[in-house]
């Protein structure tokens, strides 16, 4: 397995090494489908890198193998070399694993690696980098981009998390063959938040970029908040704590006082204001297949998104478990938060809906089958 991963999360997997846990990059993807494998009996190899290393970190269990590799810290130096070190150390540790097939997630460092190795790979794909590209144009993105390019001129078996993603690949990387849907999987949520009470909270897991858009979200809850002044607006994220840019913004223009900027949380700290939202939104612009989404129907949260926002109206079953609304107008997504608070008939439905879409389409269960079925396929056409 090569992707972002939170090693720490394996401590009862393996023996824990001299000096404790690195801090890894985070992928709860990884993590989860990782976890299904080994409920299912399989051996895993898991490959992937930490910022916080100056050496290769390794730690052995019974059944899972963890190899961490150093990150560099500076984006630049990364890019200017196409992430060479990194995918050196990881081609390193690659050729020493037994394993029989890889499953490279991410169409750059960690599917470049994968996908160039000598052993059959499936490259599960997670974002489009032409569409991030578009929205944030920059160098750093211009040279994932072309990463990207390179890991699919070699890429064989690939799956997508949404169909808009599979639809993306085709046209945009122009990728010739069939692409399997393989959505993301619901990730558990600590239960140290059982049995607290809905409070009148708005909450939204994002970041503090522009594609986000928490900016038109702050001018809805203002909104919002005028008929309803008893709410408060809680954001997560990087680039979402107090001094971040986008709260000085909001203080700036706007009085704050009932916007919480909580920044980076906790997994336990997550599940506790998921049990206490009584709204989410989540008026990103675009997204492949938006994990916090998924969390919140799973919680009982009743959801709002973007009907525009690439995979988020697959991920609300085409408005049958959330809202599906014009993201880029406050006054729009004032009146979603609006609707959900009166009508609970109808927010009551979402959220049922939503609990009977994670059970069927978003378990641990089917979504591992899923990846196992297409690794054993990429394993028997060798």
């Amino acid at each position: 397995m090569l992707g972002p991963c939170r090693p720490s999360e394996f401590a009862d997997d393996v023996e824990p090494a001299l000096g404790g846990f690195p801090e890894g990059l985070g992928g709860t993807p990884i993590n989860d489908l990782v976890r299904g494998l080994l409920d299912l009996g399989h051996q895993v190899h898991l490959i992937s890198s930490s910022p916080d290393l100056t050496a290769v970190w390794r730690a052995e269990g019974p059944r899972l193998s963890m190899s961490i590799v150093p990150h560099r810290n500076r984006a630049r130096e990364r890019a200017r070399d196409l992430f060479r070190a990194e995918r050196a150390f990881m081609a390193r540790e690659l050729a020493s694993s037994n394993a029989e097939v890889i499953s490279a997630h991410w169409s750059y460092e960690f599917g470049w690696v994968g996908v160039t190795s000598s052993m059959p790979c499936v490259l599960s794909v997670h974002d489009a980098p032409l569409t991030i590209l578009r929205n944030l144009p920059d160098a750093y993105r211009l040279i994932r981009t072309v990463m990207a390019y390179r890991v699919r001129a070699s890429a064989k078996s690939v799956t997508a998390v949404s169909p808009y993603l599979a639809d993306r690949w085709r046209r945009q990387m122009m990728y010739p063959r069939a692409i399997r849907v393989i959505p993301n999987m619901t990730p558990p949520l600590p239960t140290a938040a059982l049995g607290l009470s809905r409070k009148p909270v708005i909450l939204d897991i994002a970041d503090g970029s522009s594609l986000k858009n928490v900016r038109r979200l702050v001018q809805a809850f203002r909104i919002f908040r005028r008929e309803y002044p008893g709410y408060e607006l809680r954001l997560v994220g990087p680039g979402l704590g107090e001094q971040d840019e986008l709260a000085r913004w909001a203080r700036d223009q706007y009085s704050a006082e009932h916007v919480r900027f909580l920044g980076k949380q906790s997994r336990s700290q997550i599940a506790t204001h998921l049990a206490e939202a009584s709204l989410f939104c989540h008026p990103s612009l675009e997204e492949s297949q938006p994990m916090c989404l998924l969390e919140a129907m799973a919680a009982g949260v009743p959801v709002i998104g973007g009907y525009r926002s690439g995979g988020v109206p697959w991920t609300l079953d085409g408005g049958k478990t959330g809202l599906l609304v014009d993201v880029s107008r406050p006054e729009i997504i004032a009146s979603a938060l609006r609707n959900l608070h009166v009508d609970t008939a109808l927010a009551n439905r979402l959220i049922e809906n939503g609990r009977t879409l994670i059970r069927s389409r978003h378990s641990k269960e089917s979504v591992t089958k899923a990846y196992t079925e297409e690794l054993s396929k990429a394993l028997a056409s060798e």
